[in-house]
């Protein structure tokens, strides 16, 4: 039975994204739908020695209504690049792997990117690469689909013969449950990151952007996976 993983593509997600994503046959990426201003497509949670700390990307002031993930645009992605990656050495640079792979993530970003999708991907794609998440990626704009919402999702589904959709608890406060029982499609919401890892900055905070395990953890040598 193939499982799906459907998702906007948001910016440096937190470690449950890739867990999801690495235990599907698909993940499909929602670009051709809405941009909601108050998700997580252009900002992610790091820590810092006062908390969390929201990172948000400035973009480009379109209508709302006729703005898809697709067509967002940065703003100023040079200045904001330098201030992200200023944020990152005040917050970071005490972490065990901070030096080495601030570079790797340095040439990440060392293009001009106009649509802010492109950055994400770029992104998403790498972190794929070193959790050995071998996922399938498809475009949900590429399935040429006219539905939208929960008829979306179930449609997505049955587009590529997925009888199971792996998403968050918190999905049963919009998915329309009965439709998901009609196409025989389950719903895994079990599907979580529940472990530790070492930390700076005090406590052991959770649902943090993957950044901060990044920072933390990842050693380029050992291959170190947590997913």
């Amino acid at each position: 039975m193939s499982k799906v993983f459907i998702h906007q593509p948001d910016f440096c997600p937190w470690l449950n994204f890739f867990m999801r994503a690495k235990h599907s046959d698909y993940f499909v990426v929602l670009d051709n739908v809405q941009f909601n201003r108050r998700g997580w497509f252009n900002r992610d949670i790091i820590k810092t020695k006062s908390g969390a700390y929201k990172i948000t990307i400035p973009i480009k002031k379109e209508p709302r209504d006729s703005l898809l993930i697709k067509n967002v645009k940065f703003s100023n992605y040079d200045d904001w690049k330098t201030v992200f990656f200023k944020t990152l050495e005040v917050n970071y640079s005490k972490s065990k792997f901070f030096r080495e792979n601030i570079l790797i993530l340095n040439n990440l970003f060392n293009e001009d990117f106009v649509y802010l999708i492109d950055l994400n991907i770029k992104l998403i794609n790498y972190f794929f690469s070193i959790f050995s998440i071998k996922t399938k990626l498809i475009f949900s704009s590429e399935l040429r689909l006219s539905s939208y919402k929960n008829k979306l999702i179930v449609d997505i589904c049955n587009k590529l013969n997925c009888k199971e959709y792996i998403t968050g608890k918190g999905s049963d406060d919009y998915l329309d449950l009965d439709e998901f029982k009609k196409n025989n499609i389950s719903l895994n919401q079990d599907v979580n990151f529940n472990d530790k890892y070492l930390q700076i900055n005090g406590t052991f905070m959770r649902d943090l952007s993957v950044l901060d395990f990044y920072f933390n953890c990842y050693d380029k040598k050992n291959k170190t996976n947590i997913i």
